[in-house]
């Protein structure tokens, strides 16, 4: 399955921020000579396994002309050799899953602890050189037709569809500007040779994390990980990511059309990805909330009575952190809803993160760290994708994640805050009935 470059990566990390205490002898990380990163932790409260191999590879990354690769590679690592492998899997109780999100690929497998050889094996087969039949090949390629049908029905409006591509161009995905009706068209063009190429140069374990969670001991799961991974031979670099140009967004783009609600987009990216940045992006975005609950949606109903909709968001990437605002307003009160919108962020900016929020902040993360450590397919996904984000030596495990919180003063997060809420990283974008005159308005608002 696949998505648009949504939540995912925001959703890991997280997951992550919040994966449960583990001590230092119940957890281990190593690098094996092929460059595969492996991270294991000991959780013996359950017979209950989770494994979750995440590879640095996404829609993004995908070739020009053939935007539909990286997400057919996913369907084609549970052909083949794995096919069976997934059978078994089943009838040990297992769920097996894989998603392509723009900047990367997860595969996820939770079960039985019998089931985990079987588990590592699957997994090795995913970083291995791609071992699919042309039949397998032919039988995938009506199912992520049906796929395409679905992540973009035709209802979806116009509105949508250019909200869609005002994300994809600042998530720097040099397809924003493909269809779902091309990406139907140029599917058919995609051969088998193709995708083994781009699976030989991607798939590779020097661009792979595997994370463990299980009742076994962190020196039984290394020994099986070796056994299993250890023969691979040490892969060529990766190859490039797709580097297309891809135009920079403007600071204000709009959307026509007559709906009588009109969509409002506030969105801040920056290059920081140190985890001081994600960290203080995930404490704005908490601060303002989502949902009827959310800080942000309660003072927009008190302040304005105009919302319809509205929410906040972090998104951690690669290669950049974000935070996106959304609401929905009638068109009478569009101006004031943008101007309350960065007023809200500004404050935030300057004095919203008070040590009073900071301590409510803190006593919150140790509950829900107790609640979230018997999710073990969380903290297995959380942990693979943070390896790729970092070094090892950098990797921040739930606890020092904690404690980064904790030892930040309100000088240190209030300086990053002020830095990832710039003007200059500032995007906005507006779908509905809009005028020339309105619209000038806005762009004065977000300094356009």
């Amino acid at each position: 399955m696949t998505g648009r470059p949504s939540r995912c990566a925001g959703v890991l990390s997280h997951s992550c921020s919040h994966g449960g205490f583990m001590d230092s002898s119940n957890r281990s990380a190593l690098k094996l000579p092929s460059g595969l990163q492996v991270l294991s932790v000991e959780r013996r409260v359950s017979k209950r396994f989770a494994v979750s191999l995440v590879i640095r590879v996404g829609a993004r990354d995908a070739p020009v002309g053939q935007p539909t690769m990286a997400h057919l590679a996913e369907h084609l690592a549970f052909a083949g050799r794995n096919e069976p492998l997934i059978d078994k899997l089943v009838l040990h109780g297992a769920y097996v899953n894989g998603m392509t999100a723009a900047d990367y690929t997860i595969f996820s497998i939770v079960g039985h602890a019998d089931g985990l050889p079987l588990a590592m094996e699957f997994f090795a087969n995913i970083v291995a050189p791609l071992q699919v039949s042309s039949e397998d090949f032919e039988r995938e390629i009506p199912i992520m037709r049906c796929e395409l049908v679905d992540a973009a029905p035709s209802g979806v409006s116009v509105r949508q569809r250019r909200l869609d591509r005002f994300y994809s161009r600042l998530n720097k995905n040099p397809h924003w500007k493909v269809s779902v009706a091309k990406e139907q068209s140029l599917l058919s063009q995609v051969s088998l040779d193709a995708v083994r190429q781009f699976v030989g140069q991607q798939y590779v374990p020097r661009n792979a994390a595997l994370a463990v969670v299980a009742p076994n001991t962190t020196d039984e799961t290394e020994a099986s990980v070796r056994s299993t991974f250890g023969m691979q031979e040490t892969p060529v670099d990766r190859a490039n990511a797709n580097d297309q140009p891809i135009p920079p967004v403007a600071r204000f783009n709009w959307s026509y059309d007559t709906a009588p609600t009109v969509w409002i987009c506030l969105h801040y990216g920056s290059n920081d990805t140190s985890p001081l940045a994600r960290l203080v992006a995930q404490q704005i975005a908490s601060r303002l909330g989502g949902g009827p609950e959310g800080e942000m949606f309660k003072q927009f109903r008190r302040q304005s009575g105009a919302a319809y909709n509205a929410s906040a968001e972090c998104y951690c990437w690669f290669d950049h952190t974000s935070i996106s605002s959304f609401v929905s307003v009638n068109k009478s009160d569009v101006h004031s809803a943008v101007a309350f919108l960065i007023d809200q962020f500004r404050n935030l900016a300057f004095e919203g993160l008070n040590q009073d929020w900071l301590d409510r902040e803190r006593t919150k993360m140790r509950r829900q760290l107790d609640v979230e450590m018997e999710d073990p397919h969380s903290m297995a996904a959380a942990m693979a994708y943070e390896a790729l984000r970092a070094d090892q030596s950098k990797l921040l495990w739930s606890e020092e994640y904690f404690q980064l919180l904790e030892s930040a003063t309100e000088e240190d997060l209030q300086a990053k805050a002020s830095s990832l809420l710039a003007d200059e990283n500032l995007r906005c974008f507006l779908g509905g009935n809009v005028g020339p005159i309105l619209r000038w308005r806005i762009r004065r608002l977000v300094g356009s």
